[in-house]
């Protein structure tokens, strides 16, 4: 067995990222509902290059394989914007310009690849009970969620 230098490990499973452009794959989508009952497509997305970055510490973190979700909501209030992300992730992925949004093929996006523009949001890390998580020294754990801000284009080479 080796000896493994635990200071070369990053301490979050979920590496702060910055914004930034990466090749990411859409692992998954379903038609389904939210907690309020409007709806929603949900994607499971996975990055997939770069393999790694180097953190603010200049250490090197593998980043492909995270994976990270996106929503999008067909509630009467986020309609307009919802429709005006599908008609650019459309676009970006050569697919046909019809939507049909009571019934969404969500099989068509399954396996495709696109270079994306992701951003980290922190959050605090919440109890059951809504009250924020501690650390040893009392401050709040973060969480580093990623956000998809942008389908830029199709990534032939990462599409299955």
């Amino acid at each position: 067995m080796a000896i493994i230098n635990l200071d070369e490990i990053a301490d979050s499973v979920r590496p702060y990222l910055k914004k930034d452009t990466y090749a990411a794959r859409i692992l998954s989508a379903e038609f389904t509902q939210s907690k309020a009952g409007a709806p929603m497509i949900v994607m499971q997305w996975e990055v997939v290059a770069p393999e790694a970055v180097e953190d603010n510490d200049g250490k090197l973190i593998r980043i492909a394989g995270l994976q990270f979700r996106d929503y999008l909501s067909f509630s009467e209030k986020a309609m307009d914007i919802t429709m005006r992300r599908i008609k650019g992730l459309h676009k970006a992925l050569e697919l046909p310009p019809e939507f049909d949004d009571e019934d969404p093929d969500v099989d068509q996006y399954s396996g495709l690849a696109a270079d994306v523009t992701i951003e980290t949001e922190q959050q605090a890390q919440k109890t059951e009970d809504g009250s924020p998580v501690l650390n040893g020294d009392g401050d709040p754990v973060m969480n580093n969620n990623y956000r998809l801000k942008r389908v830029l284009r199709l990534n032939e080479e990462h599409t299955l």
